[in-house]
């Protein structure tokens, strides 16, 4: 248990998908390290060396990453969807941009409706 307390879980954004040394790693910035770092793939499905499940995460894309206790190595976890851990992490992204574009809508239509119901009810 002593190991798993000593795990290091970070959010973090691809920044290359291109695995130049086909180790299956791609490149990301991870928060709070200066320096770009590899992420090793990880698979939901393994079979030793005979079968697998890949699917890499575009560029910019929030993710979760760990560096299991004593390790230098970081590993892919799965992306991030949540709005307020994206904005936690970086720069509005082209995904960041599309979400708060749909909350923006959504307060829009929210505010139109309240506008429509108290001018055809007279009430505010």
């Amino acid at each position: 248990m002593d190991d798993f307390n000593q795990t290091i879980i970070k959010t973090a954004e691809v920044s290359d998908r291109t695995d130049a040394s086909t180790k299956g790693t791609f490149k990301a910035r991870v928060k709070g390290i200066d320096q770009e770092q590899s992420v090793f793939y990880v698979s939901p499905y393994g079979s030793s060396a005979k079968a697998g499940m890949i699917a890499v995460p575009e560029r910019l894309t929030p993710i979760m990453v760990c560096s299991p206790a004593q390790s230098n190595q970081w590993f892919y976890m799965g992306s991030l969807f949540s709005l307020n851990l994206i904005q936690t992490i970086r720069t509005p992204t082209p995904l960041l941009r599309f979400l708060e574009l749909i909350q923006l809508l959504t307060k829009r239509q929210e505010y139109l409706l309240r506008l429509s119901s108290t001018a055809t009810t007279g009430k505010d």
